[in-house]
């Protein structure tokens, strides 16, 4: 989730040719489903699972903030898509900010929590949901 979309501002730094260009915007297409598809998943299925045996050791309202956060770049970048492609430098640039900030925020305040108060088993089975949702998300874009 880090490595993705800093790796795809990097590219879009330098100019693409013709032939690349519809490959950008496939990746960039793919890039934005799988970040949705982890936003379902954690808020559908990982959290319940930490509110339910945390409680309130852990507060994941921010979290949620920077979801809308995230969500609303994710938009941006997505009408970026429909123009030239030097257009998606700005919103990716910025999606790839927000995202660290959310991943950044994870490790610090969800991950402890998880350790912690999530029973392995129940961790793995978060975590196979939301790669189901992500292998569900690809096949619906294609």
């Amino acid at each position: 989730m880090r490595q993705d979309p800093a790796r795809l501002a990097a590219r879009l730094d330098r100019p693409a040719r013709p032939d690349t260009a519809h490959a950008l915007r496939r990746y960039t297409a793919a890039l934005l489903t799988q970040i949705h598809a982890r936003h379902r998943g954690e808020e559908g299925f990982l959290w319940p699972l930490l509110a339910a045996t945390a409680g309130s050791a852990v507060d994941l309202a921010p979290l949620a903030d920077d979801w809308q956060a995230v969500d609303a770049a994710a938009a941006l970048v997505r009408q970026a898509l429909a123009g030239p492609l030097a257009g998606l430098r700005l919103p990716v640039n910025s999606l790839a900010g927000l995202l660290d900030a959310h991943l950044t925020d994870a490790e610090q305040q969800v991950f402890p929590a998880l350790r912690r108060y999530l029973p392995a088993g129940a961790y793995r089975w978060g975590e196979r949901r939301i790669l189901q949702i992500g292998r569900a998300s690809c096949r619906e874009r294609v």
